[in-house]
């Protein structure tokens, strides 16, 4: 069976947030937490910490992962990822670039990810969720995605996209599919399996919820950071130079789109956003006002 590893690029330094990688939740860090569920996924022959900085190296050795030190002179995660990536014996046939402060995200959610990553290797993959809070659509930390009908990334963006000129309003946000941690969310099983001909939503194992209708308005997406990469298409996109709607948006993921590489991406509930800010992780402790409230966050019941 071709070979998977996942590599989490790991810094202690962040504009927003210094350290937010050891920042406690509920006593443990967000980077502890991210590494525990990493653990959870089935598929993987490894997952890797890619740090230059020793003290996200200790944390990451006393979770019990495999710590790779890499260059500081990175600019972007993926390219901490790729130097990792060059240096295993034997190379990986697939790698997953995990984002070290997701630390509420579904293990079965990359497990399906990984499935069509193997199904369709012509392609990088990732992931997005429907955006149910008018002020989620419009932070900029929160990158929205804008897709085909066949699930490929149009385009993203910090800025609220799409946005809904007959209405001169961000698009209608409206309750109906229950995710993987019991929550509702919007109806974007039915909008984009109707708009693909599948169904998206046994894509991430979500489910209507009761009352659940058909959406009649494009559904916002929230970008999840997550890519899955067959390995000669990670060299490949990490051999071109940065564009300019990448550097305009500080999005890496521009850089494929504006040379013609294909991102498709996975539509489902995912848990909770990142830790991106001090205030994120108030909020997160707020959500989840207990240690085994925030342990169960998003899993599913058989994890």
């Amino acid at each position: 069976m071709s070979s998977a590893v996942a590599v989490i690029p790991a810094r202690f330094a962040s504009t927003r947030f210094p350290g937010k990688l050891l920042h406690p939740l509920h006593g443990r860090s967000v980077l502890a937490r991210t590494l525990e569920r990493a653990r959870l996924v089935h598929g993987l022959d490894a997952v890797i910490v890619a740090t230059d900085d020793e003290r996200i190296a200790d944390e990451a050795r006393r979770e019990g992962v495999t710590v790779r030190m890499t260059s500081s002179a990175h600019s972007s995660g993926s390219d901490r990822v790729g130097e990792v990536v060059r240096g295993l014996d034997p190379l990986p046939d697939f790698v997953l670039n995990l984002q070290a402060d997701e630390p509420f995200f579904s293990p079965r959610a990359i497990e399906r990810l990984l499935d069509s990553l193997r199904a369709q290797p012509d392609a990088i993959w990732t992931l997005a969720d429907p955006i149910t809070d008018p002020q989620e659509f419009l932070r900029p930390s929160a990158v929205k995605a804008v897709l085909a009908a066949d699930r490929r990334a149009l385009y993203f963006s910090r800025a609220p996209v799409p946005y809904d000129r007959t209405q001169g309003q961000a698009p209608t946000f409206s309750a109906g599919v229950v995710g993987l941690d019991g929550t509702a969310v919007i109806d974007a099983a039915a909008v984009w399996g109707a708009a693909a001909g599948h169904d998206v939503a046994a894509d991430l194992g979500v489910g209507l919820g009761p009352g659940a209708t058909t959406a009649q308005s494009v559904v916002p997406l929230r970008h999840v950071g997550v890519y899955g990469y067959p390995r000669e298409l990670l060299l490949a996109f990490l051999a071109l130079p940065p564009g300019w709607l990448e550097r305009w948006e500080g999005l890496e993921q521009l850089r494929a789109l504006e040379h013609g590489l294909t991102i498709r991406v996975l539509v489902g509930a995912w848990p909770d956003a990142g830790v991106d800010t001090p205030e994120d992780a108030v909020r997160l402790l707020a959500k989840y006002p207990t240690p085994a409230a925030m342990d169960r966050a998003g899993l599913d019941p058989t994890d």
